[in-house]
């Protein structure tokens, strides 16, 4: 609500409290990018220095999604990600599972050392989370049953 009424009403009290939602967000992903747009932000709004570059939006992705701990894309569906990644079409796929924030733990360096030796012995489908809610199993098995023969049949909760 206050996203929204920030951009309707970009002034005052409005954009003040939409901009504390983009900063909480820029903080918990904290990339490179979103670190950058936190600072860029803060300067142009609060600092004066309208000459820095305009924020950019938030790379956070919210809840169970598919993401290359390498380039840091996120996909919708196995099939989108097998058609980006080069991969074994004989060999079947196996989940990465990690947490897809940098913040309060930064793993994507273990994240990546893991998917990079793994790698080269299996087909791996990252699958990141950004929190635990209702509804996630769901998500969960949903994305493993995305396509026929994804090579998730066994998995059974």
């Amino acid at each position: 609500m206050a996203m929204m009424m920030g951009n309707v009403l970009p002034f005052g009290v409005t954009r003040d409290m939409k901009n504390v939602f983009l900063l909480i967000d820029y903080w918990q992903q904290a990339t490179r990018t979103d670190m950058e747009s936190f600072m860029h932000l803060i300067l142009r709004q609060y600092g004066g220095r309208k000459f820095l570059p305009k924020e950019k939006p938030c790379t956070m992705e919210y809840g169970v999604y598919l993401k290359d701990p390498f380039s840091m894309e996120t996909c919708d569906t196995p099939a989108k990600f097998w058609k980006k990644v080069a991969f074994d079409i004989s060999g079947k796929p196996w989940p990465l599972l990690f947490y897809g924030h940098s913040y309060p733990n930064d793993f994507l360096p273990v994240v990546q050392a893991l998917a990079e030796k793994l790698g080269e012995r299996y087909n791996l489908l990252p699958i990141a989370f950004s929190q635990n809610e209702d509804g996630d199993l769901k998500k969960l098995l949903g994305i493993s049953h995305a396509e026929e023969n994804t090579g998730f049949e066994q998995w059974s909760i």
